[in-house]
C-alpha cells in the first residue's frame, strides 16, 4: 500500500447513503404493497374496458370490476366509486374507479389511508381490415 495514502473509513457521505437507503427500504416495505395493488387495479380496468367491446351492459362491467376488486381484500370500494361513460361518436368507453387502501407503516402504531383514482379507456369501434 502507498504510504502517503490514508486508510478510508466511515464518513458523513457514507452515513447519508445509509440513512437514505434505510428510508427507501422503510417506504418500500410500508407503502410498496399499496402501489403494487394499484398496478393490479390498472390492469383490471384495462381488462374491463376490453371486455366492454363485446358486452354493451355498463352494469355487468361495473359488477365485473367490483367482483374482481373484492378479491383484493385491503381495497375499499363501493359501487358508487365506479363510473362508466360511453360515447357513440366515436364509439368509446371510459372507466374511472376511486378507492382507498389502509396502510400501516413499519414501526408505527397508526394506520394511514391512501386514496387512489384510476382511469382506463378503450376504442369500441369495429376493426376494419
Amino acid at each position: 500500500m502507498n504510504p502517503l495514502r490514508r486508510a478510508r473509513g466511515f464518513s458523513v457521505v457514507t452515513a447519508l447513503i445509509l440513512i437514505v437507503a434505510a428510508g427507501v427500504a422503510w417506504w418500500g416495505i410500508s407503502y410498496g404493497p399499496a402501489y403494487l395493488d394499484d398496478m393490479d387495479v390498472k390492469t383490471l380496468l384495462r381488462e374491463a374496458a376490453a371486455k366492454a367491446y363485446h358486452d354493451p351492459s355498463d352494469e355487468r362491467i361495473r359488477l365485473f370490476i367490483l367482483d374482481k376488486m373484492r378479491n383484493m381484500p385491503k381495497l375499499i370500494v363501493t359501487p358508487d366509486d365506479v363510473r362508466i361513460e360511453r360515447t357513440e361518436t366515436p364509439k368509446y368507453i371510459r372507466i374511472w374507479v376511486s378507492y382507498t387502501r389502509a396502510v400501516k407503516p413499519l414501526f408505527s402504531s397508526s394506520e394511514r389511508t391512501l386514496s387512489f383514482s384510476k382511469q382506463a379507456e378503450q376504442d369500441l369501434s369495429p376493426v376494419k381490415w
